[in-house]
């Protein structure tokens, strides 16, 4: 892999504020957490996704949560930042050694337009490799960016082998049919942190999830879709290729929407 450039990043425990190169010799583990006020957002849950990617690719790391946490808290500091995403990078280099890296990356959240009027999205035949772990790979990033450019769209809807809907580039995807929160199936996507929490909040509201296939024609038949994720948190998605919902009035959107936002605070206030 070619090397990466870094300025200010935490590495192995360091904090170094000068640019330094670091060359893995194959594609790093990553996560990213969303910083707000300085306090990671579902860490613990970040944590937990972070070591199951590095068991998914047999790597033979342990890695400290209080010990990642008081990196992530000496970054900040360093910093003197309180609402970005931190991403953290797990890989091995020349010498064959593990290497951790953390640091900024330029972070972009939906404005309040985006919420209320929805995004627009494209659907294309590209796959996630190993969906289950967060492996940086630079051919799938290029094909999605190629698919975002040439379809003018917010995010590209990913289409599996058989032509089924699976998951955002970038996000996942839900849709909503009366009083049911439906997704792809487990196994065939990322299962993101902000996806889990999306799930438990709809359970507390007692609407009913479904995990099944989806396949393009059955889009008409939904009442409003949304993506999820780390730094879009619930994003209403406006319309999907040529198709458009009409999800302003979507009463189980609405709540949903307000119930994550009562999960971010609690989550926060533990900090």
């Amino acid at each position: 892999m070619k090397n990466q450039k870094y300025e200010w990043i935490c590495k192995n425990g360091q904090v170094k504020t000068s640019f330094e190169d670091i060359c893995f010799i194959e594609s790093p583990v990553y996560e990213v957490i969303r910083l707000i006020g300085g306090q990671p957002l579902f860490f613990e849950e970040h944590y937990e996704r972070l070591k199951h990617s590095l068991e998914i690719l047999s790597y033979d790391y342990l890695i400290d949560k209080e010990s990642l946490l008081s990196e992530i808290s000496l970054l900040v500091k360093q910093q003197g930042i309180n609402n970005e995403n931190i991403r953290i990078e797990i890989g091995r280099n020349s010498s064959e050694s593990f290497v951790r890296v953390l640091f900024i990356i330029n972070s972009r959240y939906p404005d309040l337009e985006l919420y209320r009027e929805g995004v627009m999205t494209s659907t294309s035949k590209i796959v996630r490799e190993a969906p289950h772990a967060k492996v940086l790979r630079q051919s799938y990033m290029e094909a999605v960016n190629q698919a975002k450019q040439e379809k003018s769209a917010y995010e590209i809807l990913l289409l599996n082998q058989s032509g089924q809907l699976s998951e955002g580039s970038r996000s996942n995807l839900f849709f909503i049919s009366d009083n049911q929160l439906i997704s792809a199936k487990s196994e065939s996507i990322l299962l993101g942190v902000t996806r889990l929490k999306v799930i438990e909040c709809a359970k507390g509201l007692n609407i009913d999830y479904v995990e099944r296939e989806i396949n393009q024609e059955d889009i008409a038949s939904f009442d409003a879709a949304f993506l999820s994720g780390t730094s879009i948190n619930i994003l209403p998605i406006a319309q999907i290729d040529s198709y458009h919902f009409e999800f302003k009035d979507n009463v189980l959107l609405k709540k949903l929407m307000t119930a994550f936002d009562a999960v971010i605070k609690a989550d926060l206030n533990q900090y």
